[in-house]
């Protein structure tokens, strides 16, 4: 690893919030991160589901970006006019759950559901507003629901989904995690919106820096899974918390399952890469 940061790119004007289904934002900004020579793009995201009583979080972003996550969400929560009551995290690490505590002091209504093992120790005083959830509990919005579900791909072992039940809206945090390259200007797009992003190659990347087991293991039985799951909750969009929201989950998943199964043939090395927050 170089010991001098190479010259940040200019950052495109941030595009989001964006509302993704009716009552879907896809809230945060894009961060840079320099591989093999280029500077590629991906998110953090977080994102707010609001229903007709209540609005809920799903993941809230890293540290760095918290202050852009809190006034999206302000700004969301006026226009509406609904209370923030729920937070979701899909696992307890600081890019799905960095802005808990901030969240939890300003809403103090609030609490936090998810997979959320030591945010107790993370975020003390907080302790009963932070609650682990199983698969098949539900909390109601007003009109629409959020269904927790099972982790197909998962970070930790206790990781948990979640879908909107309206627009049939999944959640699945590390799921279908991927980056983009700068010089492409994919921020705030779609997925579909983005033909230049070769994205299988840069699922395999992203496994490569963060998940090493995908090197190790069969993955088909994830695969097949995922495609059950699909079909068993009805999903049509897809809001990973790394990389572009997929409109149209039936239609673009077989990039995806190319993106997955090239993940097997990726082994844990180490990687010339730099990682910096603006």
């Amino acid at each position: 690893m170089s010991n001098s940061a190479p010259a940040l790119p200019e950052m495109p004007h941030n595009a989001l919030p964006r509302e993704i289904a009716p009552g879907v934002f896809w809230l945060g900004e894009c961060s840079p991160v320099h591989y093999a020579g280029k500077w590629l793009h991906t998110y953090n995201s977080a994102f707010m589901v609001v229903g007709e009583k209540f609005a809920a979080m799903v993941e809230t972003g890293i540290p760095s970006v918290g202050n852009v996550v809190i006034a999206q969400v302000e700004r969301i929560l006026e226009e509406r006019g609904v209370p923030l009551k729920y937070i979701f995290v899909t696992h307890s690490e600081m890019s799905h759950c960095g802005s808990v505590g901030r969240l939890l002091r300003r809403y103090p209504e609030a609490h936090t559901y998810g997979e959320i093992s030591d945010l107790h120790l993370v975020y003390p005083g907080f302790e009963d507003r932070i609650h682990f959830c199983e698969p098949g509990e539900t909390s109601d919005l007003g009109g629409r629901e959020i269904l927790t579900v099972e982790s197909v791909f998962r970070d930790l072992i206790h990781s948990r989904w979640f879908l909107d039940t309206k627009e049939r809206v999944l959640f699945p945090g590390d799921g279908f995690a991927y980056s983009h390259v700068h010089d492409d200007k994919e921020c705030g797009l779609f997925a579909e919106e983005a033909p230049k992003v070769d994205i299988p190659t840069q699922m395999q990347r992203f496994a490569t820096l963060a998940f090493h087991w995908t090197g190790y293991v069969d993955i088909e039985p994830y695969v097949q899974r995922l495609d059950d799951l699909f079909v068993e909750l009805g999903v049509e969009v897809v809001a990973p918390t790394h990389g572009l929201p997929i409109r149209d989950a039936k239609n673009s998943m077989p990039i995806f399952r190319e993106g997955f199964r090239g993940m097997s043939d990726i082994h844990a090395t180490e990687l010339d890469i730099e990682i910096y927050d603006i």
